[in-house]
């Protein structure tokens, strides 16, 4: 695990494991469907973009598809152009291949790699659905904090 937004390995990996924790004592469900993208196949993880404690509500806050929750992890680095472009196909109501595993090299073939990563992206788009109502990926690139809780825990 790495730095991400400010907090340290250790306190990403303290908030995963109360996360978990709560999951297995049944306060909190995990996520079945993407809060972005409306994918319900394949992994879908909890997010967090706050690791602060006390822990509660912020941990986990937003439900991503394996996709779209790598998609906001390397939107800083290398893939920053294919994050403008996934973020308007998301927007736009796409939905994109699910992810069954957790496969990061897969991930950088399809969105990191590409000499034209709309091309690549829109290959990968599978049905189209109404435009989101909530635009998540850019509520998590604004650094925008909700201030209600997603889904139901």
């Amino acid at each position: 695990m790495k730095p991400y937004n400010g907090f340290s390995p250790r306190a990403r990996r303290a908030a995963l494991t109360w996360l978990k924790r709560e999951y297995a004592a049944g306060r909190r469900t995990p996520p079945t469907v993407c809060d972005a993208c409306g994918q319900h196949e394949g992994v879908i993880d909890a997010h967090s973009e706050d690791y602060s404690t006390p822990f509660g509500d912020h941990i986990g806050r937003y439900a991503l598809c394996y996709r779209c929750h790598m998609a906001v992890h390397c939107r800083f680095g290398r893939g920053w152009r294919q994050w403008d472009v996934y973020r308007r196909l998301i927007a736009a109501g796409a939905v994109l291949r699910p992810f069954y595993t957790r496969s990061f090299g897969r991930f950088a073939a399809e969105h990191l790699v590409p000499a034209d990563p709309s091309a690549a992206l829109r290959r990968a788009v599978v049905r189209w659905r109404q435009p989101p109502p909530r635009l998540i990926l850019q509520e998590i690139a604004s650094g925008t904090r909700p201030t209600v809780n997603l889904r139901p825990t």
